[in-house]
């Protein structure tokens, strides 16, 4: 009898240690984690990852012990410090954040996570400030294509459409699970904060020595050559439009833009949305100490950034005494800037020997060399690139002005620009 009672005290036992552990599990089943801000170390100015993150039940809680894993491995803790890899028995112990799981995770004990981390916005390196207004004393040069004057097949890899309309600023929901079951969620699936944007824009800044303006209010109320802009709004389109600044800059030598700017031309970069003159990609304008780019982001991003930095470029070297004193030669002998000839025109006839490579090269030699630019920083070749014809003849004297009068190019390098030469 004492058997028995004691048997039937183990069993009502099991029992209730069961429906409290069931009791457990469709309690923490109901709450789903939702990160609402996840800032990579990149990001951040101490080199610690933020994590703000929200749960459904309001108890804004995660496991104490867990791990962040970026994509190339980099592993942080719930402190946001670094990892150690070789740490074997740390990684055992912790979590990691999975971005399309509905498992729940048990979590015995918790801590509150629902802080206030907000990235400063660190100043520019660069320290190029441009006015607000760049029209009076100024050289503009701007970029108004038609359809028979843009290049069909010169936008690089990684160049995507910068007109996102929408505004995908709230992650999914997320749900915290063991390390060795999901991988991390992509960067790309992070949300797109301003503090996240302007941190993004500081590190373009600073690698490549120029400023960056593309913040609605410093924007406005800006002009170029004439023509008023209409700033952009949209975070994900701000933020794929420094991906695409940053894309266009990194084709070029490293120190390339330093080069200038140390030279006494220093570079500012205004995004904008578009301007108030349909079709028109891009303006480039200098003054004596001072030049400016700005991109028009509707349109496609590195056909038109490359045309506009060759103008830039133009610039520097006729600013170190360079002259394309011989550029008419590589033209038919009876043939005048301002009067188009559209049989001589790449685009339009696909001839291997024409003389342009579309209409608006005809304006005027500044506009000649900047397309022919273009088109020798595409992702394809075209066939006037071929040796020894006419384009490739104006190809190779572009070529040889930018080694002759850049020090950051070395002549026993191939450079982006003389892949197809």
């Amino acid at each position: 009898m004492q058997r028995l009672n004691l048997s039937w005290g183990i069993s009502l036992l099991v029992f209730s240690l069961l429906f409290i552990l069931i009791g457990i599990y469709f309690s923490a089943a109901g709450s789903t984690t939702k990160i609402t801000e996840l800032i990579p170390n990149n990001y951040s100015n101490d080199g610690n990852f933020i994590i703000h993150v929200e749960t459904t039940d309001d108890r804004n809680t995660l496991p104490i012990d867990y791990t962040i894993k970026e994509t190339d491995g980099t592993e942080y803790n719930d402190q946001g410090k670094k990892v150690d890899s070789n740490d074997s028995d740390q990684k055992e112990e912790n979590n990691t954040l999975d971005t399309n799981s509905n498992n729940n995770s048990s979590s015995s004990s918790s801590s509150n996570s629902n802080s206030n981390n907000d990235l400063e916005n660190s100043s520019s390196n660069s320290g190029n400030n441009s006015n607000s207004n760049d029209n009076s004393g100024s050289n503009n040069s701007n970029r108004t294509p038609s359809n028979d004057s843009t290049p069909s097949n010169n936008n690089s890899s990684g160049n995507t459409s910068s007109n996102n309309s929408s505004d995908n600023t709230t992650p999914n929901s997320q749900t915290i699970i063991p390390e060795n079951t999901k991988s991390a969620p992509e960067i790309s699936e992070i949300a797109i904060t301003p503090q996240r944007i302007a941190s993004f824009k500081n590190s373009i800044e600073n690698k490549f020595y120029i400023t960056i303006k593309y913040d609605y209010e410093e924007v406005k109320n800006y002009s170029i050559g004439g023509y008023s802009v209409i700033a952009m709004e949209d975070l994900n389109s701000i933020y794929s439009s420094l991906e695409n600044l940053q894309n266009s800059l990194s084709v070029y030598p490293n120190g390339f833009f330093k080069e200038m700017k140390d030279g006494g031309l220093p570079l500012t970069i205004y995004l904008v949305k578009r301007f108030n003159a349909i079709n028109t990609t891009g303006i480039t304008s200098k003054n004596n100490s001072l030049a400016v780019i700005c991109i028009a982001t509707d349109y496609p991003f590195e056909s038109t950034f490359h045309h506009e930095n060759f103008h830039y470029m133009e610039y520097y070297m006729k600013k170190k005494g360079g002259d394309f004193t011989n550029w008419n030669s590589y033209n038919p002998s009876n043939f005048k800037y301002g009067n188009h000839d559209h049989t001589l025109v790449y685009e339009l006839t696909n001839s291997p020997y024409s003389y342009f490579v579309n209409s608006y090269s005809q304006e005027d030699p500044l506009e000649d060399r900047a397309c022919t630019f273009e088109y020798m920083m595409a992702s394809n070749k075209i066939s006037a690139l071929n040796q020894n014809n006419n384009i490739w003849k104006k190809g190779r004297a572009i070529s040889s002005m930018i080694e002759y009068f850049y020090k950051t190019v070395n002549s026993n390098t191939v450079e982006y620009w003389e892949r197809f030469l």
